[in-house]
């Protein structure tokens, strides 16, 4: 096979895979070769595909990278893509600058401050600005503090473009939500509870958001409804790990800690890689929990399908659930603490010691 052939047959094999997560590593190995051939309209078109395929997936790293190079070569650009459709684009990398634990909240204000003037120079409206950081807001633990961006925000929807109503409306509810407003959010979120708004993850992931707050308000009823349609809804979707951990989060406090590892345990490879910091944090969570869930039921080693990430591979496959308990413990409260000094609150710890609590009372919680 000639040189110059390499770049075309990575992208017809990336065209050819079915899963979003493989297709993305595939067209980052066409790009690679694009790069190195000098091939630059071949290099931004397996870029735009990749980030096409990244917005359902837990690769926040790969989409961010695909993402920089495009927005840096507007001198190579395609006129389809270049303007609304990337900035377009720019909104759902934006929201996951929170995922880096890397990233001070400095840099994640002065890129966005960039990402203002980005919109500004296209001509584009301020809701889209407004709408990422409100969601970097909720995702940092200042939610509490955001009332007046949320009210700016749900006023300036003119000028929010052709966002997903389902979206929209998720990002409200997680609002209120992280404000405590727990009777609000059930009612302002029942057209996606009742699937009356949809899109391709919404309600998929809607369920578990509820799930914590509903047990902490006692309705247990309610929340195994939650968690049942929710983990119907998950077969379906092939990213979302933060969404798979809470769920998982939820069979271990219901003492159903195989049906725990069973849910995470295919996702978590992959969640341990990407280094998504805040669905990281909620599968070391779920693995602690379901961990010592199996201890008190007397079950010290089992035998489970754990990627290579996870250290100390036993040679025959059985691992030590104290031991593996205790390393997911340390490695979330590690990232834990790191999320918190920089988001400058405790919130992340907060939620850690909230579901261990859960799972420490033994409540009945229900299975639908």
């Amino acid at each position: 096979m000639r040189r110059e052939s390499h770049t075309i047959a990575a992208l017809e094999r990336a065209r050819k895979v079915a899963g979003d997560e493989e297709a993305m590593l595939a067209l980052q190995s066409a790009a690679d070769y694009a790069d190195r051939e000098g091939d630059h309209g071949s290099a931004w078109v397996a870029r735009e595909t990749l980030l096409d395929r990244s917005h359902a997936t837990d690769r926040v790293r790969e989409q961010l990278a695909a993402f920089a190079w495009m927005l840096h070569s507007k001198s190579r650009r395609t006129p389809s893509y270049w303007g609304n459709p990337l900035m377009w684009t720019y909104k759902w990398v934006a929201v996951n600058l929170a995922h880096s634990a890397d990233l001070t909240r400095e840099q994640i204000d002065a890129l966005i401050e960039a990402m203002r003037q980005r919109y500004e120079a296209e001509g584009l409206g301020t809701a889209p600005i407004q709408a990422v950081q409100l969601e970097l807001a909720i995702q940092m633990g200042r939610a509490v503090d955001s009332e007046e961006l949320f009210k700016a925000w749900k006023s300036n929807q003119s000028t929010a473009g052709a966002d997903c109503p389902a979206c929209v409306r998720l990002t409200e509810v997680e609002y209120l939500l992280a404000c405590g407003k727990l009777t609000e959010a059930l009612e302002h979120g029942q057209p996606l509870l009742d699937r009356k708004m949809r899109c391709a993850v919404v309600p998929h992931t809607t369920y578990a958001h509820f799930l914590l707050p509903l047990i902490e308000a006692g309705d247990l009823a309610q929340a195994g409804k939650m968690h049942g349609r929710g983990v119907r809804m998950l077969r379906q979707l092939e990213g979302c790990g933060s969404t798979f951990a809470t769920h998982a989060c939820y069979y271990a406090c219901a003492r159903k800690w195989k049906k725990s590892f069973e849910l995470l345990t295919p996702r978590l490879g992959t969640i341990l890689r990407a280094k998504a910091a805040n669905i990281q944090l909620l599968a070391l969570l779920a693995m602690e929990l379901a961990c010592a869930t199996a201890i008190e039921h007397r079950v010290g080693a089992a035998p489970l399908s754990l990627p290579a990430v996870v250290p100390e591979r036993p040679a025959d496959g059985s691992w030590d659930l104290v031991e593996l308990g205790r390393w997911a413990q340390d490695q979330a409260d590690t990232l834990a603490k790191r999320l918190d000094l920089r988001n400058g609150n405790d919130a992340k710890s907060s939620i850690l010691e909230r579901w261990r609590t859960i799972r420490s009372a033994g409540l009945e919680l229900p299975l639908n």
